[in-house]
């Protein structure tokens, strides 16, 4: 069978659950100004009647109507060419008006067994449109993930500070347990601007961490496609960084010593993430083959990798983003006041 130009076909998409693409074409001689024209309409076919039609021109300026209509009759689907002379007929079934207004048979839809409704001019039928339903169909898988971490740059922040102040006439040991818990938070989120099908879910995971000896954050891929043309996959992942020491501080009588923990953080943490997606397909039971998938994908801007007999592979990307704690440490200064890094943690 022959497929929908992918040109033509990539602005329909994505097929939802009650969508129908019927491809036409009209075929014209050299009386008209152009010798033939062709294209695509997809159809919900929850949403009937619909009339799909192209105004096509003598060279005269004679107006004629090439189309056809989809409509229902009890719990019957039915679909009709019509070649008609002058302005598009109504919607629903037709009736033939003479020699140049034409309606072909109204044929009921059997999903199980499409097939091709035409119209013709009885006294020119070289002057004739074809509609051929089609069900498309898709599936997508993730064949491999990568995920690349940035290189990090870490300040010094302030995450606790606590003061002791001896009162008593003698030296005294100050001994504080030094306790703390942050929180590392990694977003995940990925874009993919090629639409297929809605309805296809895609799950994928990775592992992602900015130091060997610290926190290995999980990167979650989780898309539900929809019948919007893009959709994103948005994730999260909290690992805490936890820091205990027992101190021991010989505090002199009347002085101050004041206990910093620091943390070095990268409080802008990135990571790439290259996802290849497989694409499948099919056109009435029948597999699509790779070049036409991928012909598909190019047509929406999508960086194919690679094509095979019956698939294609093209690649999304996407970042995670996150604070993580790359080493901290504990100082001790004299007095009231904690030593200033680059800032307090918050």
């Amino acid at each position: 069978m022959a497929f929908v130009d992918p040109q033509a076909l990539a602005p329909l998409l994505p097929i939802g659950p009650d969508d129908l693409i019927f491809p036409y074409n009209i075929n014209l001689d050299s009386t008209f100004q152009e010798p033939n024209a062709g294209g695509a309409v997809k159809i919900t076919l929850t949403q009937l009647p619909v009339q799909a039609y192209k105004a096509v021109y003598k060279t005269s300026g004679e107006k004629w109507s090439v189309g056809f209509n989809v409509f229902t009759e009890g719990v019957d689907t039915l679909y009709q060419a019509f070649f008609w002379l002058g302005d598009p007929p109504g919607q629903g079934r037709l009736q033939s008006k003479g020699k140049f207004q034409c309606a072909g048979d109204a044929i009921t839809l059997d999903m199980q067994n499409l097939q091709p409704a035409t119209a013709d001019v009885p006294k020119y039928p070289w002057l004739n449109v074809t509609v051929s339903p089609t069900a498309y169909h898709f599936a997508l898988t993730v064949v491999s993930g990568q995920v690349t971490p940035n290189p990090t740059v870490t300040t010094p922040q302030i995450a606790k500070t606590t003061t002791y102040t001896n009162t008593e006439p003698v030296t005294v040991k100050y001994t504080p347990d030094v306790t703390y818990e942050y929180d590392q938070v990694a977003q995940t989120s990925v874009t993919d601007t090629n639409a297929f099908e809605a309805g296809i879910a895609v799950t994928w995971g990775g592992q992602v961490g900015w130091f060997a000896d610290k926190a290995t954050f999980q990167v979650a891929i989780n898309f539900k496609y929809d019948s919007t043309h893009s959709t994103t996959s948005t994730s999260s992942d909290t690992q805490k960084y936890m820091f205990s020491d027992k101190l021991d501080i010989p505090v002199e009588p009347d002085q101050s010593v004041t206990v910093s923990l620091i943390l070095y953080t990268d409080l802008n943490a990135t990571a790439n993430i290259n996802l290849d997606m497989m694409l499948t397909g099919t056109a009435n039971g029948q597999s699509l083959p790779g070049d036409y998938l991928s012909k598909v994908v190019q047509a929406q801007g999508g960086t194919v990798l690679n094509t095979d007999a019956a698939s294609c592979t093209y690649q999304i990307q996407g970042t995670v983003q996150a604070n993580v704690v790359a080493d901290s440490i504990i100082q001790t200064s004299p007095g009231t006041e904690a030593l200033a890094p680059a800032g307090q943690l918050v």
